[in-house]
């Protein structure tokens, strides 16, 4: 994919269009896209390029420069369309939108063409090829072969562009969106993204005046870094990105030597470089939709949301605090004098404790139930507001007062019906804040972004890498690929990630005098330690709790006898010793260099459960505040314990250093024990080369 700077307004406000592709064939890709833009409303003109017959009503011209085109529509087969391309280009055509397929998508004789229309397009703006073009409700342009948008008699307008790279999930996606009666202004459908892709485009699209939310799906990244600016970019202008992407339950091809590269799945990377830029990342296409719907309505909310629920029913607000607790949120009991405003201001209640019950006390005015919601917008115990009922259609006047009065609190609030699809409430449009059921709700909820407390860390300077830049250039000399702890944790303590202090001998022989030359104090942890033992304590190569120096040398010996029985024994094996830390808790940090991604930083489970259940973190390098508050999560939740944030920052900083020498392809630290004080020790290491 080649990347262009050029203005993308003749794409989404063109003056003057060209139709290359139009026949007698009304069937036509070509004829379809016509016959579309004329129903929807364009304004412009609509120029025929080379037709086989003569639109009744249209301009036609046999050669591009014939007529300044702002934007030429190409639908013809794909091996004539390099040449078009390049004719467009020398007429000064401003931009291309190609429809046509069987480029990439086809195989080798279809990349070749996509090459050539590359090269044909130089500096020119180009869309597709193998795309269903382009909605833009503002110019009332509907420029698409997709049926679902041919069908609509014009675009709604609203706050929301979707830009997909698949055509077919775009027009779910729309209907989608029509359904939740969620406006949108822009469509785009990108195809093989030749020349332009998700990064410029979407740019384009969030930094227009009518998008608050930009919907994206995605199939592959091909330009990461455009990715990642495009949730920059939101976060500069107090914008939204919304993305759905294929590919959760595909693991990476990657040959993993480490624990960290054999769980890190292309799903939890997209997702941490997602998260590291505040991109909000959904599992399924009704996610996507309420996730938009919400933005109506923007909220960001505390990592462990406190919710206050008002409900008419007992069992309804029981559901809602069940299903709320599943997506970070919390429903925590009223202290008294909270509980004692809200019977002032509504007396009868069944329950204050929260969820506040309404039972039997309906019909009420309006005003008193904004009361009541008012008591809970000052309530300390709460950060956001649930109100919760169950049908009601005879109380559609006082609930649309209730709706209207919510989004006037301080804090976030939001409507909750449950009992079948309510209509007649939103009469001004969406407002982001009503739900037709505790799942959809949930839904939503959990797609909202969350504040985490900034933790501070800053880049290591170049200088402390240098001796591992050494030891790893000196390992490749020697074709070797993996190093282990004895020779990677003493440089890592040079960057900031701390180890137990460590003696080792080549012979169970020489082990006592290793050990006391180090003075090291027991008890003491055994290991062999030998590149060709990457997981050796899954092959009894690990003893904790050596007292003496008998035991040391007993258990020496076995190890080395049980190296002795491997279908491939090392060679010579090194036996580390090292001082048992205590620790009261571990997690795993480790790193991968993903083809797709680039160096990744994941933080998972330690220990023996490295590679199972637990919650995974991936940030991508350089770290990003948010990156590191999300990493820093996953390491709390899995170590069960508070993880001092500074000493955190200092290990993940300096496996980010690491990761700044392009031949290192894995690193495992695993596991990084929580010990005495708050202080945090990596007791394992491996590094693997590229």
């Amino acid at each position: 994919m080649r990347h262009v700077t050029a203005d993308l307004d003749p794409f989404f406000f063109p003056r003057r269009i060209g139709l290359l592709g139009y026949s007698s064939n009304p069937a036509r890709w070509g004829n379809r896209l016509l016959d579309t833009v004329a129903r929807g409303g364009f304004e412009g003109e609509i120029v025929a390029v080379r037709p086989r017959i003569r639109p009744e009503g249209l301009a036609s011209v046999d050669r591009l420069d014939e007529r300044p085109l702002d934007l030429l529509v190409i639908a013809i087969p794909a091996e004539q369309v390099p040449d078009a391309v390049a004719e467009a280009r020398e007429a000064g055509v401003r931009a291309v939108l190609i429809i046509s397929a069987g480029f990439a998508e086809v195989g080798a004789a279809g990349r070749d063409l996509q090459r050539r229309v590359v090269e044909a397009a130089g500096d020119m703006p180009v869309m597709g090829p193998n795309c269903l073009g382009i909605v833009s409700g503002p110019a009332s342009l509907r420029l698409s072969v997709n049926s679902h948008l041919s069908a609509r008699t014009r675009p709604v307008a609203g706050p929301v562009a979707v830009l997909s790279q698949s055509g077919a999930v775009g027009h779910v996606l729309a209907g989608e969106l029509d359904a939740r009666g969620v406006g949108w202004s822009f469509y785009v459908s990108t195809g093989n993204e030749a020349v332009l892709g998700l990064g410029e485009l979407g740019a384009y699209l969030l930094r227009r005046p009518e998008v608050r939310t930009l919907v994206l799906y995605v199939e592959s990244l091909h330009d990461v870094e455009g990715y990642r600016r495009l949730g920059r970019i939101a976060a500069a202008l107090g914008k939204a990105v919304v993305v759905l992407k294929t590919g959760i339950s595909e693991s990476s091809q990657r040959a993993a030597l480490s624990h960290t590269a054999a769980v890190a799945g292309d799903f939890l990377l997209f997702e941490g470089l997602s998260g590291a830029e505040g991109i909000t990342v959904v599992r399924d296409e009704e996610e996507l939709v309420e996730a938009a719907y919400a933005a109506f309505a923007p909220a960001v909310l505390p990592e462990r949301t406190r919710l206050g629920v008002v409900t008419v029913s007992g069992g309804i607000g029981a559901l809602i605090a069940d299903q709320v607790a599943g997506a970070g949120g919390v429903v925590p009991a009223l202290g008294e004098g909270t509980q004692g405003l809200l019977r002032e201001v509504y007396a009868g209640l069944a329950s204050t404790a929260n969820p506040v019950d309404l039972s039997g006390t309906f019909p009420v005015e309006a005003g008193s139930i904004s009361a009541l919601l008012d008591v809970l917008d000052a309530a300390p115990e709460v950060d956001a507001i649930i109100f919760g009922f169950a049908h009601g259609e005879q109380y559609l006047e006082t609930f649309g007062k209730v709706l209207e009065h919510l989004g006037t609190l301080r804090k976030p609030a939001w409507f909750v019906w449950s009992g079948g699809a309510v209509t007649g409430l939103e009469t001004a449009g969406p407002t982001g804040r009503l739900f037709d059921g505790v799942p959809r709700f949930a839904r939503m909820f959990r797609t909202l972004p969350r504040r985490r407390a900034a933790i501070g860390s800053s880049p290591l300077p170049e200088g402390p890498t240098a001796p591992l830049l050494d030891a790893v250039s000196e390992a490749r000399r020697r074709d070797v690929t993996v190093l282990t702890e004895r020779i990677v944790s003493p440089l890592l303590a040079g960057l900031g990630i701390p180890s137990p202090r460590m003696a080792w001998a080549e012979s169970p022989d020489a082990l006592g005098a290793a050990v006391s030359e180090e003075a090291l104090p027991g008890p003491w942890v055994l290991k062999v330690d030998d590149p060709g033992l990457p997981h050796r304590a899954k092959l009894g190569l690990v003893k904790l709790g050596l007292a003496t120096a008998e035991e040391l040398r007993a258990a020496a010996e076995e190890m080395a006898r049980v190296c002795r029985t491997l279908d491939d024994p090392p060679s010579a094996p090194a036996f580390v010793v090292q001082h048992q830390e205590q620790g009261v808790a571990e997690f795993s940090v480790g790193a991968v260099r993903d083809p797709v991604f680039g160096p990744m930083i994941v933080v998972g489970p330690g220990g023996g459960a490295v590679e199972g259940d637990g919650e995974r973190a991936a940030s991508p390098v350089p770290l990003t505040p948010r990156g590191v508050a999300d990493l820093h999560r996953a390491a709390e939740s899995n170590a069960g314990a508070p993880v001092d944030p500074a000493a955190f920052a200092a290990i993940v900083e300096g496996v980010a250093a690491v990761l700044r020498i392009e031949e290192v392809a894995e690193l495992d630290l695993n596991p990084v024990m929580v010990v005495g004080g708050g202080g945090l020790v990596a007791v394992d290491s491996l590094l693997v080369i590229a």
